[in-house]
């Protein structure tokens, strides 16, 4: 339990549960077993320090450690203070929800079965461990609904193993009041057996191998963010996916933070430390608050797998437009993916430009819109921003990406990208000769072919 206590607070949610269940066995005691045998207090009492300096000794070793790399407060800010919500939870509100579960209610069959089934043929000590389980089991959802801030599916990890405990008697019970040529029959119960453990056997194979499985996706974006950026430079992701480069940010978006940003229990100063360190890369993610999701739709332009630094800018009446820049850097106009000349703040560029955060007005040479303002690095590394929404991995990820083989995947969606885009070519007179430059508005190799 201490060693627990070092990964999640979860763990004192069953250690309360557990203390729970033990205190209404006691309590159901005289149902359903004899009377206990008279115990010392000294004795409960020795027993009860040895259990809390046992727990004592790993638990506070795990603090010690902590606080001795000068993370003490970050432990608890994590730890407890991060896992409990703050003060400003609704129990109550969380309680009108816990109703609706179906989970929430296994007490009441628990209740039941302690109160008036396990005594009913005979008394024993034996039961009194048979109430435990069965009250553990019963409670635990309860505490979870009653008690806890934000409930995910893992939290139902130590509820599963205890449930099936319990309902095998049941099921094996209930199989002894079938007729007696099916009750009777080793064939039946071998066959019934059988379906269960293929169904089981199935379930956990599709699990493992969709784990192991590499993801080509994650792979291909960690590959372009090494590209695009240098050691010691930053790119948002919101929980350290790209884990080669640093985060600008030190929270990891995930549930319970999301959770504090929606209730305004954090500050959302993401996009200023964006600016302040630089960060020209981020990665595409819906776990975003909602003032930094509008700073990354402002300021940066989609390029498949990644966000890059940049903007794009409509037709404009008047030919010129203004602009706000919040990122400075190098930066080039383009226009369908080549460069555009023009005045920038009335002085002539060949289509490239270092800029600082601030306001500009571009005067392009020739109207031809959209025009893209984006971060020159990319287009040297051939990406040009918001081009390639027709690419195989817009949106939603394709399962069949995880599941196929490289190359079966490579062709299968190749086939479907070249069937929806206009693909440019290219072709040469017979003894034609000159340097050619390609930029593909893609960096996958499987996609790229002559």
């Amino acid at each position: 339990m201490a060693a627990c206590f070092g990964v999640s607070l979860k763990s004192v949610l069953l250690l309360l549960t557990a203390v729970a269940a033990l205190g209404a066995a006691l309590a159901l005691q005289p149902r359903f077993a004899p009377p206990l045998r008279k115990v010392e207090p000294i004795a409960v009492f020795k027993g009860s320090a040895l259990a809390l300096a046992g727990f004592s000794i790993l638990a506070l070793s795990v603090v010690c450690v902590f606080i001795a790399l000068g993370a003490g407060p970050a432990m608890y800010r994590c730890t407890i203070e991060h896992n409990l919500g703050g003060d400003d939870v609704d129990f109550l509100d969380r309680l009108f929800k816990g109703f609706r579960d179906p989970r929430f209610w296994s007490f009441l069959p628990a209740l039941y079965f302690v109160w008036f089934a396990l005594g009913q043929r005979s008394r024993s000590e034996q039961h009194f461990r048979v109430a435990f389980v069965v009250l553990l089991v019963g409670f635990y959802p309860l505490l979870l609904f009653c008690g806890w801030p934000v409930i995910t599916r893992q939290d139902f990890l130590p509820f599963y193993p205890l449930l099936f405990t319990c309902l095998s008697p049941l099921a094996l019970s209930l199989w002894s009041r079938l007729p007696w040529p099916i009750a009777s029959s080793h064939l039946a119960a071998l066959v019934c057996f059988a379906i269960l453990f293929l169904i089981e056997f199935d379930w956990i194979t599709n699990i493992l191998i969709r784990k192991r499985s590499p993801d080509p996706i994650a792979a291909d974006r960690i590959g372009e963010v090494l590209r695009l950026t240098k050691p010691g430079e930053t790119v948002l992701d919101p929980k350290g996916d790209v884990v080669l480069r640093p985060r600008p940010i030190y929270d990891v978006l995930e549930l319970f933070t999301m959770e504090r940003y929606t209730d305004h229990l954090l500050t959302d100063r993401i996009p200023e430390q964006l600016v302040a360190h630089h960060t020209m890369v981020a990665v595409r993610s819906d776990r975003y608050p909602e003032r930094t999701r509008r700073f990354l739709q402002e300021n940066y332009l989609w390029s498949g797998r990644l966000l890059i630094a940049g903007l794009e800018v409509h037709e404009n009446a008047g030919g010129s437009f203004r602009f706000n820049l919040s990122l400075g850097g190098s930066y080039v106009f383009l226009s369908k993916g080549h460069l555009l000349s023009g005045k920038l703040n009335g002085v002539p560029i060949s289509g490239r430009a270092e800029m600082q955060p601030g306001l500009f007005e571009f005067d392009p040479d020739t109207a031809d819109w959209p025009v893209t303002i984006q971060w020159e690095r990319a287009y040297q590394a051939g990406i040009i921003g918001n081009c390639d929404a027709n690419l195989p991995w817009h949106g939603a990820r394709p399962r069949s990406l995880v599941k196929s083989s490289t190359l079966s995947v490579a062709k299968k969606h190749a086939m479907g990208f070249f069937a929806k885009t206009k693909v440019p070519t290219a072709t040469q007179e017979p003894g034609g000769c000159g340097p050619w430059t390609i930029r593909p508005n893609i960096l996958s190799g499987p996609y790229l072919a002559p």
